[in-house]
Formats: structure tokens, sequence, C-alpha cells
């Protein structure tokens, strides 16, 4: 074995620890069981409220994925007329009149937001107060816990409930008259399982990467690599660069991504974490480094010497660094964040199958005794 190889294979483990620390490091920082202040408050709401649906879908999710494990607001929904009736005594033991209590209803700490338009206008700075102050506890009001636990026993309660709301002037946010409550959409699968699997097929590439590299440090064993698996390396480079270029063209302009019956890619994307330092789109890193391995292969083909020898290092670097970094994200995914994207798990498989196909032929690049089969 040269001398270039080890101190080459030397290199790489000391890279992969520290990218591993790194990784570590960023996981430890957005944890959801790490000491952080939390935020938590409880929102009623009821079926068919248009200002309610707007609350839950409009404003509630963004500022979720802004604070991540540390905002926790629960959903009640209101179903009986008892359920209305509680609703109205803690209003009042809060010094709201009855005309006054409407829903959405939303209780941080001693402060009631009431409506679509109070809640996203008061809310982030009740956050960001919270949060400064060391966090917020959910209300231990006695009428509103009876509430957390309530539900519906029946339609029959429901029909009351709304029969109720149509005949009470049930505060400013209360919807149009009630003929009927709505279909509820079919459930969507969430991917948790799925981004589960694909984070351990992560953690596989890069333990078989250690293994080879390390049996290679010990072995003279001829190492051959199949034409099949040297031409995978562009054919992925360039279907990963069109889920990177498809994700950087939702992250900086702004609209809706196509996620299908899996995850949800827009809480994934108008997270935090969909930009590095607060500027840099993840999609766009992702679509350099695919531009970068197809360029490496490219010109290791085309430009023979020193070029030739040492672009599967090059693509192999680039790989790793995107496998590890793709552990990161997934892992953000599943448990800070907890939503997936499907174009996401699609390009952590991808970089992940470049990096396990160019570990042969970084080995076959350190003896350049050995040849292609």
């Amino acid at each position: 074995m040269k001398p270039y190889r080890n101190w080459l294979i030397s290199v790489f483990i000391f890279v992969l620890a520290l990218g591993f620390q790194y990784v570590a490091g960023k996981a430890q920082e957005s944890n959801p069981l790490s000491e952080k202040p939390i935020v938590q408050g409880v929102m009623f709401w009821m079926e068919g409220c248009p200002h309610c649906e707007t609350v839950l879908k409009e404003v509630l999710p963004p500022l979720e994925a802004r604070y991540g494990a540390q905002l926790v607001i629960k959903r009640v929904q209101l179903v009986t007329t008892e359920d209305i009736d509680r609703l109205y005594q803690a209003g009042a033991d809060l010094g709201i009149p009855k005309e006054q209590v409407g829903v959405p209803f939303l209780v941080i700490g001693e402060r009631v937001l009431i409506g679509s338009q109070q809640i996203p206008a008061e809310l982030p700075g009740l956050i960001e107060t919270g949060i400064s102050k060391g966090g917020v506890d959910l209300p231990a009001h006695s009428v509103l816990a009876e509430l957390f636990l309530t539900q519906a026993s029946g339609p029959e309660d429901n029909a009351q409930a709304l029969a109720q709301v149509q005949a009470l002037p049930f505060g400013p946010a209360a919807p149009a008259p009630i003929t009927s409550a709505p279909q509820a959409e079919s459930p969507k699968y969430n991917g948790l399982f799925l981004g589960w699997i694909v984070m351990a097929g992560l953690l596989a590439a890069l333990v078989y990467t250690i293994i080879a590299i390390v049996r290679a440090f010990n072995s003279e064993a001829v190492v051959v690599v199949p034409r099949w698996m040297d031409i995978l390396t562009p054919v992925l480079s360039i279907i990963g660069l069109g889920v990177a270029l498809y994700m950087t063209y939702i992250e900086t302009q702004s609209v809706e991504a196509i996620c299908g019956p899996v995850g949800d890619c827009n809480a994934v994307q108008n997270s935090p974490y969909a930009t590095l330092f607060g500027w840099l789109p993840v999609g766009v890193l992702g679509a350099i480094g695919y531009v970068g391995i197809l360029a490496a292969w490219l010109l290791g083909r085309l430009i023979p010497g020193t070029v030739r020898t040492y672009a599967p290092a090059a693509i192999f670097a680039m790989a790793l660094f995107g496998t590890i970094f793709s552990v990161y994200l997934t892992y953000l995914e599943l448990l800070v964040i907890q939503a997936v994207c499907i174009w996401c798990l699609s390009s952590a498989v991808i970089i992940g199958l470049i990096l396990v196909f160019n570990v042969k032929p970084l080995i076959l690049s350190l003896n350049p005794l050995e040849e292609e089969e």
C-alpha cells in the first residue's frame, strides 16, 4: 500500500469524526428534549368556523415550524353545549363579557386572544416575550382544564352545539349560521416511518463506508469497479440536481410544494432550517453539490493524469459531506419539525447511494495497478 493511501484514509477518518461531531452538536442545539424555554398555550375552536380554519391552517403552522419544540399550542374542539357553556364561564372568570367571547379562543399564560385578526397580530410577540422570560406554562384555570378533557359523546351532542351556535351571538369572531358540518378530509400519511427508514439507510451507508475503507487500509486485495456502478454516479447526480433545483424553486419563490400523499413538504420548507446562516437555501447547497459531483466525474474521464487520479477522491468527499449533512437534516425533520419532505428524503437517498457507489472507485484510485472491470 502506498504511503499516500495511508495518509488519505487517515484524513478521511478524521474528517468523518469532525462531521459526526458537528452533526451531534447541531442536533443537541435543536433537540426538543434540551433545556430551552417552552411557551405553552391552548386554543379552542369549532368545526365549520372559517376564522378557526384560518388560524389552524395559516397562522399556527409557520410559527410552530419556526420555534419547533419551544412552542406547544394544544387544540381543543368545542363540540357539545356544555363545552360552550364552560368557555363562556372561563371567559367571565378571565374578565371577558359573554358577548365578546368567540372562537378561535387562544389562551397564553394570562393573556387571551380572540379571532383571526388578534391572534396573528399579537401571538408572535407573546411567544418572544414568553421565551425571553423562561417559558410559559399551560393555563391552570380549572374550567379550561375541564375543557381539555371534554370530548363529544356522539352526533347528537354535535348537533346540539351547532344549534346553540346558531341561536346565540357567540362573540365577534363567530362564523355565520352553520347548517351542516363539512366532511373531514381523508387522513394524510405523515411519512415519519419512511423518514426513519431513510435515516437508518444513511447511517448504514456511513458504516459500510468506514468498514470498506478500514479493510482497504489493512488489505492489498484487488478492488474491481463494475461499469454499471460507475455509470450510476452521473445518472444519480442528474436526478439529484433536478430534485435540488425544485427545492430551490420552492424555497426562493415561496410557493407550495407538490408533496403527494406523503409528509408535509411545506411545513419543512417554511421552517427556519430550510436555509443556512439565514440566507442560503438548502436546495441551493444541494444543487451546487450535485453539479460538483457531475463535473468531477466528467473531468476524471476527459482529463488524464492528476485530474483523473484524484477525481474519485473529490466525488467521494462531496458525497460524504452530503450524506452527513442529510443525516442532520433528516434528524431535524423527524424530531424537531416533526414533518418530512418527500423531496428532501429523495435527495438523502440519492446522495447516500452516490457515497456507497464511490467507495470502490476511491480505493481503486489509490492503487493505480488495479483496473476497472
